[in-house]
């Protein structure tokens, strides 16, 4: 079940739509209730299968969680344990627990393997200096890809839905246009 953060009113608005259920003074405002409850639900609904571009940084590691339709995909800039276990925290805390695929911009040690491995269907890195894909290429999944957009490997583009952002690689940092 796709979860994810629920907003603090959101949580309100479900709690004040039981009450009627659970007092039994309260039961006229029942009809009511169940209108609250659906509308806290929708707009739960609304928010985790939006399309969506999360970019979190964190001692000098980024993270860019690309999110379509309750699916997602990850960019990492590190390949390391403790980046590993921060991408697995993200996506979870955001509701998934598998993703599409991973793009890490970094080498992936083989004792990191498994941890990564477990957290997506796909995972390209970078080894000995090449990046995961090369000019041409695309990581994609159903509304969800990266692609290197020039020819040194320099910008990436990814596109999440109808939506495309130019991306430098070695900073993980959106660039417009």
């Amino acid at each position: 079940m796709l979860t994810g953060p629920v907003h603090p009113l959101l949580v309100l608005l479900f709690a004040l739509g039981l009450l009627p259920w659970l007092l039994p003074a309260q039961q006229r405002w029942r009809g009511l209730s169940l209108l609250w409850l659906l509308l806290a639900i929708c707009l739960q609904a609304h928010v985790q299968l939006r399309d969506d571009l999360i970019r979190v940084e964190q001692w000098g590691r980024q993270w860019l969680v690309l999110r379509h339709r309750g699916r997602a995909a990850l960019l990492s800039s590190h390949g390391d344990d403790l980046s590993c276990r921060i991408a697995t925290r993200l996506s979870h805390g955001l509701g998934h627990q598998r993703l599409d695929w991973i793009a890490v911009l970094d080498p992936v040690g083989t004792d990191q393997q498994v941890c990564w491995g477990a957290l997506a269907r796909t995972l390209q890195v970078e080894q000995r200096g090449r990046l995961p894909l090369t000019p041409g290429q695309r990581l994609q999944s159903d509304g969800l890809s990266v692609g290197v957009a020039d020819q040194r490997g320099r910008m990436l583009n990814v596109r999440f839905g109808i939506r495309v952002q130019r991306l430098r690689r070695s900073d993980l940092r959106l660039q417009s246009g």
